[in-house]
């Protein structure tokens, strides 16, 4: 076994991606892989985080405008959807050598639009000989009626997905159920790094809100129902309790204003004036990140990620949810999801939101902790017995 080389890496701007490569190589690290490599679609953001710092980071190739026509051609009209996206890894497969090993981290790319990029990924793994793994992985129950993703997925050497929903639904897809493994998300295993942290946070009696576009109708529009809860719930901690409130984005670049941010931001304005609500508004990594929702006392996430980093810093925390992985992440962590995940549906009432954070988080704090320090150890070490495992059958091949 040569180099592993982590594929599919879409950028950092979403610390969820850094948070994976960051963990994956930490971990194959402590099981004496030294050779690991990322290619990244986002080179130079990368490196302002200094993902190169712990990874060889290779840049994907771009493509020019005469390979974007032919793709669009053969797409539109021949239905080939893939020969752009080979046209994107050619520069990988002209490094690759027998021993050498694919991870493909897009985690949860098969539960949305068609993933062409991994399907061209497969195929010239599959084609010349190249191991691979689809890594860490979430996928959702449209992937029990797509015949091109199940021959995708049955291209894998192996395949390791991160909560038993997926886990299940993928078994019922392939052929061969020996290559398919279950295995926490490997960022479990991110470490923080310290960071000052926001003017008025106060440490240990702060509750962290993150919040992403996606679960909004409409994010500007204050009618919107988790808009109203979300001014609801603020409004609760500042008049009835002790606490501070800390908005924390996760997918996010401060000088495009992008996503998570520009939500928190419109917040931010509504109760600055109270210097109860602080915000993270500087462009921090995802280990800095981390340490700061490690701080708070009580965590409302929408980015799966932010709920990692919650859940392995034993904060206890609610899943704002929009897919299948926040569900079937909770589940595997606490036996179930009803009470520590929340979706749009859920929402019927302005209130609804607070009073959930009142009955589920408040009152239930201890049985939470509790519940962490009971399954956080052996649930944390699934990653490294499949990756062990994973290692030692290619060392074999």
């Amino acid at each position: 076994m040569n180099n592993i080389y982590l594929c599919g890496h879409t950028g950092s701007e979403n610390r969820g991606c850094e948070a994976i490569i960051r963990s994956t190589a930490y971990i194959l690290n402590r099981l004496s892989v030294t050779d690991v490599s990322a290619m990244t679609f986002d080179y130079d953001y990368d490196c302002f985080l200094h993902l190169n710092d712990v990874v060889n980071l290779l840049p994907y190739k771009s493509k020019p405008v005469s390979i974007k026509a032919i793709s669009y051609i053969k797409r539109k009209f021949l239905n080939d959807g893939t020969w752009g996206s080979k046209y994107i890894h050619k520069d990988l497969f002209s490094k690759l050598n027998k021993g050498d090993i694919i991870f493909n981290v897009g985690g949860d790319t098969y539960c949305y639009h068609t993933p062409y990029i991994s399907y061209a990924l497969n195929e010239m793994a599959s084609s010349s000989k190249i191991p691979s793994v689809f890594w860490g992985c979430s996928v959702d129950e449209r992937l029990l009626n797509n015949n091109r993703m199940k021959e995708d997925l049955n291209k894998y050497s192996y395949i390791v997905a991160r909560e038993t929903l997926s886990y299940n639904i993928i078994k019922k897809s392939i052929s061969d159920d020996k290559k398919l493994f279950l295995a926490c998300d490997p960022a479990f295993w991110l470490e923080d790094s310290y960071v000052e942290l926001p003017e008025y946070f106060i440490e240990n009696n702060t509750v962290g809100i993150n919040l992403s576009p996606l679960i909004f109708s409409d994010c500007n529009n204050p009618d919107d129902i988790i808009c109203q809860n979300i001014n609801c719930l603020i409004d609760y901690i500042i008049n009835k309790t002790q606490m501070n409130i800390c908005l924390i984005p996760h997918v996010y670049n401060i000088e495009r204003n992008t996503q998570d941010i520009k939500v928190l931001r419109t917040i931010f304005e509504r109760y600055k004036s109270t210097k109860r609500v602080c915000i993270v508004s500087d462009e921090l990594s995802c280990t800095q990140l981390k340490y700061i929702i490690s701080k708070c006392r009580f965590f409302i996430g929408a980015r799966t990620h932010t709920m990692i980093a919650a859940y392995s810093s034993c904060v206890p925390a609610l899943a704002l949810s929009y897919s299948i992985k926040s569900i079937g992440i909770a589940n595997d962590l606490f036996g179930n999801s009803g009470k520590y995940v929340v979706s749009r549906k859920d929402l019927i009432n302005v209130y609804d939101l607070k009073e959930i954070f009142i009955e589920n988080l408040i009152k239930q704090e201890e049985e939470i902790l509790d519940l962490y320090r009971r399954t956080l150890p052996e649930y944390k070490n699934s990653i490294f017995d499949v990756t062990n495992k994973l290692l030692n059958s290619f060392k074999k091949d």
